[in-house]
């Protein structure tokens, strides 16, 4: 069913047909005898007769097509309850007197152009690779949402959606487990942040170029640039570091 479902949407993207998924389709009910031999059944019930009263006056042609009917209206108007005329139908389906068809919800497929043969058939990439790369984007980022261990969370979520946040939220299991082993503080990471990116500001230099030049203990110099390329401010492009654009 799963695969069936994901074509019937590939085909309706690609205007071959129009699926709708589930649609609530009213109950029918068909009477299978005729008339005269319907008023010639005894020992029904006072309950099945004033039932099939009620939708002998209420729809027209449930002789001869599938009438749609109402169970609610039909409760209204007999004083039965729901479920009664439910069991009172399903009865009857049974004894061969009416043909009950209770409400249900069901998928419809409706073609809207010729049906053509598969050697004939053309899926756009716009359709499908192109919908696919973007569903597997969406599976890898939330893969490395979760499997990363040195951003901040709720930096990732703002980058996703296309937004930027400068500080940590302090609250993280990323963030928490830094502020437990990380000796660097905050404000001695901004320091060495700022230096990193005026430096690589005026033209790219090598991670040790950049040590060299910046007033800081090397090792907090390395995490600060493998944070940065992690958060994606900085890349790293034929050995140099860039600022990112």
């Amino acid at each position: 069913p799963v695969p069936v479902d994901s074509a019937l949407k590939i085909l309706t993207q690609a205007g071959y047909l129009e699926y709708t998924d589930e649609q609530d389709n009213s109950s029918r009910i068909l009477f299978t005898i005729r008339r005269d031999e319907l008023y010639k059944l005894r020992e029904m019930g006072k309950e099945a007769e004033a039932l099939i009263q009620s939708i002998l006056r209420s729809y027209t042609g449930v002789f001869t097509d599938y009438a749609y009917i109402s169970e609610e209206s039909l409760a209204i108007r007999t004083g039965l309850t729901r479920q009664q005329i439910y069991n009172i139908l399903v009865t009857l389906t049974k004894r061969r007197i009416v043909d009950y068809i209770p409400r249900k919800k069901t998928p419809y497929i409706i073609y809207t152009r010729e049906r053509l043969e598969l050697r004939f058939l053309h899926i756009p990439p716009s359709v499908y690779e192109e919908r696919k790369a973007r569903y597997e984007a969406r599976i890898k980022a939330m893969e490395e949402y979760v499997t990363t261990e040195n951003v901040c969370r709720s930096r990732m979520l703002l980058r996703y959606f296309g937004e930027k946040n400068e500080h940590n939220c302090g609250q993280c299991d990323v963030c928490l487990s830094k502020r437990a082993t990380n000796d660097l503080s905050e404000e001695s990471y901004e320091e060495v942040k700022r230096q990193i990116l005026d430096l690589l500001s005026h033209n790219p230099l090598t991670p040790a170029e950049t040590a060299d030049q910046i007033k800081a203990e090397k090792e907090d110099i390395g995490q600060v640039i493998r944070y940065l390329l992690d958060e994606g401010e900085l890349k790293m492009q034929d050995g140099m570091l860039h600022i990112s654009k």
